[in-house]
């Protein structure tokens, strides 16, 4: 029987635009799978409906560990710009 890799657990919290606070966590090999599943996350947030996007505040993506230290952050904003005539 093989040893299974100790995981880890991170947290994905947003603010901003779409603001919510990870309680449950995440647990995830290594901080290279949590950077993955970061832009995952903001990829389905982008598929899912851009309403928000166009809105006065950035999505932030904060990514933190079991020690609540931030390991990945994320921003994600769009601007409309003036149509020439």
């Amino acid at each position: 029987m093989a040893a299974s890799l100790p995981m880890e657990t991170f947290y994905f919290h947003s603010s901003g635009a779409l603001p919510h606070r990870d309680d449950e966590g995440v647990e995830l090999p290594n901080r290279g799978a949590a950077e993955v599943e970061a832009l995952r996350v903001v990829g389905e947030l982008l598929k899912d409906g851009q309403g928000w996007l166009w809105g006065p505040e950035p999505l932030v993506l904060q990514v933190t560990d079991a020690d609540a230290e931030e390991i990945l952050r994320v921003e994600v904003s769009a601007r409309r710009t003036a149509r020439r005539p």
